[in-house]
């Protein structure tokens, strides 16, 4: 099969996949890595608006955090260090850590134990 067929192919094939013939619907994972990037850029945005939907991402930051204190980038994901880092920062900059100071408290003893205290 040459290139052109394969992609015409393909082209058909996510074509019958679209909803209404205007989009296509999808979910994404269960990802603290991106919940933690949107809490994060909706924080510096500065704006009002983003209140209830930085709330709304804290709580889920908060329910799904491992037993170990940290974050894996998904759900499904042992803890690292890099995403619980980016976690650990997007209630920094939401400026509400003091309702999450159990949570945060796991937080800081996971970040002890992987990168030692600084």
């Amino acid at each position: 099969m040459d290139y052109s067929t394969a992609e015409e192919k393909i082209r058909r094939l996510l074509l019958l996949e679209m909803k209404d013939k205007t989009r296509w619907v999808g979910e994404l994972s269960s990802s603290a890595l991106s919940t933690a990037t949107a809490v994060s850029a909706l924080s510096l945005a500065n704006d009002s608006l983003n209140k209830e939907l930085i709330g709304n991402g804290l709580r889920w930051l908060a329910e799904n955090q491992n037993s170990d204190g940290g974050w894996g980038d998904t759900v499904k994901s042992p803890s690292n260090l890099p995403t619980t880092l980016l976690v650990d920062t997007a209630f920094a900059l939401s400026g509400e850590s003091v309702e999450y100071i159990t949570c945060l408290k796991k937080t800081e003893e996971y970040i002890t134990v992987k990168a030692g205290k600084g």
